[in-house]
């Protein structure tokens, strides 16, 4: 939409500037092991335009498995992201590529209920990354650092991120 700019003067007190926000749609759901229905503490979800890739949100699983994004979504179609430690990382619906995943169509303010099982890591053969982010000057552990890995190669992108403890 358009916005109005407005100017103000020090000591200026400027009334009557009421605005309106639209409902957003919420999207909710739960995530749970493959192998035996157990709900997923923990596990990262993530939202992505799927038009342009953008990304939107980010939540996370309760202890129950269950989560709710609290922003609101404009109609439109997302793809979903998930991972949790000891699981293999999904793109929505059992797709290695956003190019094959499952679109989510979010219409009106309407509740969107997206369930997710994760395979554990060792049931899917998949490799790991592991390592240790440290500060190059003095080798301290950088805490509450973000890694990503992208993969290479091929025409489609993936793109996997992780935030690392305050041990690096």
């Amino acid at each position: 939409g358009n916005a109005t700019i407005l100017t103000v003067q020090p000591a200026q007190n400027i009334t009557g500037i009421d605005a309106e926000l639209a409902v957003g749609a919420v999207v909710q759901g739960k995530v749970t092991d493959s192998t035996n229905d157990t709900p997923i503490d923990g596990a990262g979800v993530t939202i992505y335009d799927a038009d342009t890739l953008d990304y939107l949100a980010y939540t996370s699983t309760d202890d129950d498995g269950t989560y709710r994004f609290r922003d609101g979504f404009r109609p439109g179609e997302y793809f979903m992201f998930l991972y949790a430690d000891g699981f293999a990382d999904e793109i929505y619906e059992d797709a290695e590529y956003f190019d094959d995943a499952t679109v989510i169509t979010v219409t009106g303010t309407q509740t969107t209920t997206v369930d997710v099982t994760l395979d554990p890591i060792n049931a899917t053969g998949t490799g790991v990354i592991k390592g240790r982010v440290t500060l190059a000057d003095t080798g301290d552990p950088a805490g509450n650092a973000l890694v990503s890995a992208i993969s290479v190669g091929d025409t489609n992108r993936n793109i996997w991120h992780r935030s690392v403890d305050t041990q690096g």
